[in-house]
């Protein structure tokens, strides 16, 4: 149990990798006394991916660059950026694990597709109803 100036009573987690040099220790706290410790651990774990998510959203991917000002646009603007993300971090079919930018993951992309065949019949398979055409 610790205190926080601005939230006041806490409960404080200490943890130190094995892997980490001495004296480098991550500290998390709750206010919610009922808690676990592995359980503020594993919320820390989850908001320290949305963390890295929103970084590479505004430094990579142009989520700062939404230049419309109605809702219906940025809300798109915000689904193609989480696109994005989806595509940069995990490697769609026939992309290599190893391959991390967006670049080469393109790259990659065309030249699975670069038969014309394969690409006419993708292309009618991603319409609406082309599954069962």
């Amino acid at each position: 149990m610790g205190s926080r100036r601005s939230v006041g009573h806490v409960q404080v987690v200490c943890s130190a990798p094995r892997k980490r040099p001495d004296g480098r220790r991550t500290s998390c706290a709750c206010k919610d006394r009922r808690v676990t410790a592995r359980q503020i651990i594993l919320g820390s774990r989850l908001r320290w991916a949305m963390e890295r998510f929103q970084t590479t959203g505004k430094q990579h991917l142009g989520c700062e660059d939404v230049a419309t000002s109605g809702c219906a646009s940025v809300m798109s603007h915000v689904h193609w950026v989480y696109c994005a993300y989806i595509l940069r971090s995990m490697s769609p079919p026939g992309v290599s694990a190893d391959v991390k930018s967006l670049g080469d993951t393109q790259r990659q992309l065309r030249q699975l597709f670069a038969n014309q065949e394969q690409r006419r019949v993708l292309q009618k398979l991603s319409q609406i109803g082309g599954v069962q055409r």
